[in-house]
């Protein structure tokens, strides 16, 4: 059994003097869902804690779950809205005070135009406020995906996911003479759907690889990590920019070691495994976290940078 994690979020939240419920497995509370004016009776077959969001969020109140092998789950009344084995992640989306790391390209105009007014949104949170919507990567069929991409703009992105999602639509339809580099595209482009079909099945609540923000941790993990993701010296110039969270959507935390492996031996049960936050090895150190929301730099060097930098856009 795994350290009570709630608990310590427990002490967390006394420690700021933050009202929090924890009930046992089995127990129930009662919550006033006052949009509905009604009552909602919550009970789980795992330890819960009642976290009251004091107007922060649209809901009233969010339910924390910890599984028997230390997954945070946390939900509210239309769905899950997190997956972490951190709690610290949990008490994030309150005081959003963790900062992450967010990789990007220095010839990515969007990012950086966004990043010159103060805020970066991500995919379906932009598609949701702008005021021509287009057609959200969740509304997709897989079809659509395989096919269609590179037809509409949907707006943002930012993912090597989606990248190769519409660059592989688009050999589909307009075919080059360079076979290795169509075939490396082609087979990224598979695996990203193969992990999507399990995503829209099994777990449709989270952010998806083709849409959401990658982001990792602030530690030298995390910038190992991106730089081995991302880092093209001599062909693209990256930048790895300090933010923090607002006004999340939808986050879960995976280890994507278990994508490399998906390519070696194309064991169903490792997508199953990625999606459901478990680590590749005992203390693994190559998580990344899929996040829809909107994120904030706090970088005062990278925040004079961004203002100064000429943008393309607009």
């Amino acid at each position: 059994m795994h350290k009570d994690k709630l608990d310590q979020l427990g002490e967390e939240f006394k420690a700021r003097n933050y009202p929090y419920f924890i009930k046992e497995a089995g127990q129930s509370i009662n919550v006033y869902e006052k949009a509905d004016q009604k009552e909602i009776t919550i009970s789980s077959i795992n330890k819960f804690m009642v976290i009251p969001t004091q107007g922060m969020l649209s809901n009233p109140f969010l339910v924390a779950c910890q599984s028997e092998d230390g997954i945070i789950t946390v939900t509210w009344p239309n769905g899950v809205i997190c997956q972490t084995d951190d709690y610290h992640d949990v008490l994030n989306i309150f005081f959003n005070d963790k900062i992450y790391l967010h990789h990007i390209y220095e010839d990515s105009e969007f990012p950086f135009f966004f990043l010159k007014v103060g805020m970066l949104f991500s995919p379906e949170l932009y598609n949701t406020i702008r005021e021509d919507p287009k057609l959200n990567i969740y509304d997709y069929t897989l079809t659509q995906l395989k096919n269609d991409l590179h037809k509409q703009k949907i707006g943002l992105a930012s993912s090597r996911a989606h990248d190769y999602a519409v660059r592989a639509a688009f050999l589909r339809e307009y075919p080059q003479s360079d076979p290795e580099a169509r075939d490396k595209i082609l087979k990224t482009s598979a695996l990203e759907l193969e992990f999507e079909a399990i995503r829209k099945e099994k777990y449709n609540w989270s952010p998806s690889r083709i849409s959401g923000f990658y982001l990792v941790s602030d530690t030298f993990e995390g910038q190992t990590s991106l730089k081995n993701m991302f880092y093209k010296p001599g062909i693209r110039e990256s930048l790895i920019v300090k933010l923090k969270t607002i006004g999340l959507m939808s986050m879960i935390k995976v280890d994507y070691r278990w994508v490399e492996a998906y390519t070696e031996t194309n064991d169903p049960d490792y997508i199953i495994n990625y999606w459901e936050s478990k680590p590749f090895v005992s203390g693994s150190e190559t998580w990344e976290y899929l996040y829809e929301g909107a994120l904030e730099p706090i970088d005062p060097e990278q925040i004079a940078y961004f203002k100064i930098r000429p943008t393309k856009i607009f």
